[in-house]
Formats: structure tokens, C-alpha cells, sequence
């Protein structure tokens, strides 16, 4: 059995008849049985791809987190606020699991933009801000 650590954030909580529900930052979703039967918590299924930009606002370090349920080919864009593509970066295929990317913002000025990372046939978008 798995378990949270001390330092995971916890965003948002929900329940059934069952089960407690945590929501996190980077650690996925975890569900806790409520009728005592289970000790501890259990990581529960993720049902697709997971996208994090951060830290956003943007830095010369930010980081793009991806963890994959499957292996697939990836693909990153940049677009401006009008929907212009600014930027297209192929990654190739990517295995299952967790990848860190560096993101570089060099060259975009102040504003927002959004970050649209396709994998497979799906695709998933993050707004981003670049600071003043």
C-alpha cells in the first residue's frame, strides 16, 4: 500500500458512502475507505494523461510535467492570446509513466499564452503567464 507523503498539498476533497476523496498537487487522486476496512490511502486510477506547467507565471526554469498512462507521440505548441501558433515542438514517443521537460519562455513577451500538449489523439491545455 502506498501513502501520501506529509508535504503533498491536498486541493480539494469530496465523498461518497464509501470513500473520502483527495485531490493533490502532483501526487494524482487518492481515495481513503471509510468503513475502517482499509488502513491508510490508496492511489486511485487515473483515467488519462496528467499536464503541469510550473511554476506559472513562467521562469527560466519552469518545468513541464507529464505523466503518461500509455506511451505515445507528443507534441507541444504555443499559442498567443489570438490563437496563433508561435511555437510547434515534436518530443517523439514518450514512454508510460512520468516525464519532467524543461519549458523555455525565451523570446515571449509579457502576457498570456497557452500551452497545448497532444498526445496520441487527445490533447491538453494549460494557460501560462510570462511576467512583465
Amino acid at each position: 500500500m502506498t501513502s501520501m507523503s506529509g508535504a503533498t498539498a491536498v486541493v480539494a476533497l469530496a465523498s461518497d458512502d464509501q470513500y473520502l476523496y483527495a485531490g493533490t498537487l502532483g501526487a494524482g487522486l487518492w481515495r481513503y475507505s471509510l468503513d475502517g476496512t482499509s488502513q491508510g490511502i490508496e492511489s486511485a486510477a487515473h483515467a488519462g494523461p496528467q499536464v503541469d506547467l510550473l511554476p506559472n507565471p513562467v521562469a527560466p526554469t519552469t518545468m513541464l510535467r507529464l505523466t503518461l498512462p500509455v506511451a505515445a507521440k507528443v507534441r507541444v505548441d504555443v499559442l498567443d492570446a489570438a490563437g496563433r501558433l508561435l511555437r510547434r515542438t515534436d518530443l517523439g514517443t514518450l514512454t508510460t509513466g512520468q516525464h519532467q521537460l524543461p519549458f523555455n519562455s525565451a523570446g515571449l513577451v509579457a502576457g498570456t499564452y497557452a500551452c497545448v500538449i497532444t498526445m496520441g489523439e487527445g490533447a491538453v491545455t494549460r494557460k501560462f503567464v510570462v511576467p512583465h
